[in-house]
């Protein structure tokens, strides 16, 4: 996935636990009122080109603790749909 941390930051309040998350140079994270906790951190940046655009990107590690399958399954779902780009 590309992701930069700024798009980090902006966009992962809107994820479970947002309202009470911790956040770093280049990581979010959050532990919620069930014990559950997540924490999404990026590598370096980097440049994907495709022909002469340049566009920002890290790739992005995702940590979920106490998640069953199912619960694991839906906060990646609105991971994906919090994170996504172009409209489709």
């Amino acid at each position: 996935m590309a992701l930069t941390p700024a798009e980090l930051h902006r966009l992962a309040v809107h994820l479970d636990g947002g309202s009470a998350m911790e956040r770093g140079e280049r990581f979010a994270a959050a532990r919620l009122s069930d014990g559950r906790a997540w924490r999404i951190t990026l590598g370096p940046q980097r440049e994907r080109r495709i022909a002469l655009m340049a566009f920002p990107i890290c790739d992005a590690e995702i940590r979920l603790e106490g998640f069953d399958r199912p619960a694991a399954g839906a906060f990646l779902t609105r991971f994906h749909k919090v994170f996504q780009k172009g409209g489709g």
